[in-house]
């Protein structure tokens, strides 16, 4: 009888053994794609905070080069540039410099951080490399990041944007290039700023060697010139980037983590350390290794432990009985937990805190922090990318990719004057100012179901009726355009207590068809429209700011066309303006001034 309950005894001690020796193994694997998944996404979002970075400055170039045809602004005009430039500088804080050149090498320049210079005109046509870039532009070479050059004035390396500008005023004489050069020194300081945010350390090469950016990148090195733009590995105050090609690798630990990022794991004491990177192109003409290094148990203190694993295992006979229903409840609970995370992040729900507890497997702990840590990353990513439309586009990736035509209601808003006004104001009021602006248009824009598009300078562009089919998106955009106009009132009412000058926006609505989906390059894409439609409404904007009479007196006017009004149907009342041509576009429109006082009479 003893030796049955013993048999018994022993059948249920190596039953759990032997589930809990399965399930730290599983547990092991989980943890080991987790960290290579970790490694991804931490690469994956350093170069998404590169690119972020740099991108806006060729927009910005190109809205700049827009506003000097605009505005018909010649070289000679000295103040309109600066106060323009200025204002571009204000916000585009990536950029140090903007610069007009003409294709004989007269140059001016408007400085960001020179207060007491803030603008200056010169002749560098006996700048043999100068004048080489403006002759390839001039036989119509495309706008490009033009590599890396050494400011022999202050003494600190830049690179620059260059943007051929064509004609500005309407004659004959060509423009020459808009150049905008970001300032090195600055682009280490913001690698700092994610230094914090990433637990490591960032970094950019050029040709191995070369050191482009990192956060402890001092302004000047003794021995940069012309000929040698960029500090070495072994210049810059930071002994493990040093080492990044060395030879004493731990390769085994490498191809744990190798996945579409490349790793290299270097001996050191106490913990190795790592060093994830990838190549990025398309700002300079050879590409950069973009990537971070931080401690190996930053990563996952997982790897190279599955000794550990075993050790458990075996531990647990002693208690086997008793220890395999204590077990599983830590396990279970955890495992429940992590769970919720995961349906949470599936949700696209990073604000809800999880409710974490310790548990004794340090293994498990470890997987409570790549979640949390994935968390955290996303939810930063979350700032960027509205989770409203990716919950919308989610499940739909044919329509996305292959593009869709749909019946949409694209508005547009500007505010009148707002290169004047922007040349009363300071680099931070503006900045001020605009982000203000825009969280109060963009609120009136979500309260009606609308997806806002993008921020073009002082406008703003959003549509309805996609990616979800909208039957009321007409009447959805002119609600919006009405709550618009109610806010800028109150705000404007704000100001004037402030002695501030009131803020007069203009709006552009039209519906009609449009492609629908991903439009951008394989690096990058936008959920936007296209099409003839968006044109309109951007035309009927304009539009808006030419109607004669006490109407430009108001605060907020919005000019729809007639296919809006149409099929915005009964709720919305709206005055003719008769039949009007459009500029750069065949074909008459009918244009209508929105009744705003017709959409608050109606519960939306």
């Amino acid at each position: 009888m003893t030796f049955y309950v013993f048999l018994a005894i022993l059948a249920t001690s190596i039953i759990p053994l032997v589930a809990v020796y399965f399930f730290l193994l599983t547990v092991s694997g989980a943890n080991t794609q987790l960290s290579r998944d970790k490694a991804e996404i931490i690469v994956k979002a350093i170069e998404g905070h590169v690119r972020q970075y740099l991108d806006i400055v060729p927009r910005q170039s190109e809205r700049m080069a827009a506003l000097l045809r605009e505005d018909s602004i010649t070289f000679a005009e000295r103040d309109r540039i600066g106060a323009l430039f200025s204002a571009a500088l204000a916000a585009t804080p990536q950029v140090a410099t903007l610069s007009w050149a003409t294709y004989d090498g007269q140059i001016v320049r408007v400085f960001r951080n020179r207060p007491d210079e803030t603008i200056k005109a010169g002749d560098w046509s006996d700048e043999l490399a100068f004048t080489e870039m403006l002759k390839l532009f001039e036989r119509g070479a495309a706008p490009s990041w033009e590599g890396i050059f050494f400011a022999e004035t202050v003494k600190r390396p830049f690179m620059n944007y260059v943007l051929p500008l064509g004609d500005t005023t309407g004659g004959e004489a060509p423009g020459g290039v808009l150049i905008a050069s970001v300032s090195l020194e600055e682009f280490s300081s913001y690698l700092q700023k994610l230094k914090d945010d990433f637990f490591g350390t960032p970094f950019i090469l050029r040709a191995r060697t070369q050191v482009l950016a990192h956060p402890q990148l001092p302004a000047t090195f003794d021995g940069l010139s012309d000929n040698r733009t960029l500090p070495t590995l072994a210049e810059v105050r930071d002994p493990a980037l040093a080492r990044i090609w060395d030879e004493a690798r731990l390769t085994a630990l490498e191809a744990k983590l190798a996945g579409s990022v490349s790793v290299r794991v270097i001996e050191s004491e106490p913990d190795p350390e790592v060093f994830l990177y990838r190549e990025t192109a398309g700002y300079d003409r050879q590409p950069w290794i973009v990537g971070i290094h931080l401690p190996l148990s930053a990563i996952s203190d997982q790897l190279g432990r599955e000794r550990f694993i075993y050790i458990v295992s075996l531990s647990v006979v002693v208690v086997a009985l008793l220890g395999a229903v204590l077990l599983s409840r830590m396990i279970t609970g955890p495992i429940r937990r992590l769970d919720d995370v995961a349906k949470d992040l599936a949700q696209l729900d990073f604000e809800k805190q999880p409710a974490y507890e310790s548990s004794l497997f340090k293994e498990v702990n470890e997987v409570f922090e790549s979640f949390e840590s994935a968390r955290h990353n996303l939810k930063f990513f979350g700032r960027y990318v509205p989770k409203a439309l990716v919950r919308k586009l989610i499940g739909r990736q044919e329509e996305r990719e292959h593009g869709n035509l749909a019946e949409v209601t694209i508005l547009f808003t500007d505010i009148v004057g707002f290169t004047a006004m922007s040349e009363e104001m300071s680099a931070h009021q503006i900045e001020q100012f605009l982000n203000s602006h825009f969280s109060l248009l963009t609120r009136c824009v979500m309260a009606c179901d609308g997806t806002t598009d993008k921020y073009i300078g002082d406008s703003l562009m959003a549509f309805w009726g996609a990616p979800e089919h909208q039957p009321e998106h007409a009447y959805l955009a002119c609600r919006a355009a009405a709550l618009i106009a109610s806010a800028v009132e109150e705000d404007n009412d704000r100001r004037a207590q402030d002695g501030l000058p009131r803020v007069k926006v203009r709006i552009g609505i039209h519906s009609g068809p449009a492609i629908v989906g991903d439009i951008g390059s394989s690096e990058r894409v936008n959920y936007t429209v296209v099409g003839d439609s968006v044109n309109v409404a951007e035309r009927l904007e304009n539009l808006a700011r030419q109607i004669d009479g006490r109407e430009q007196e108001k605060d907020v006017i919005a000019v729809i066309s007639k296919q809006t009004a149409i099929q915005a149907g009964h709720r919305v009342a709206a005055r003719s303006l008769g039949e009007s041509d459009l500029h750069g576009r065949k074909g008459k429109v009918e244009a209508m001034v929105l009744d705003f006082g017709s959409l608050d009479e109606v519960p939306a």
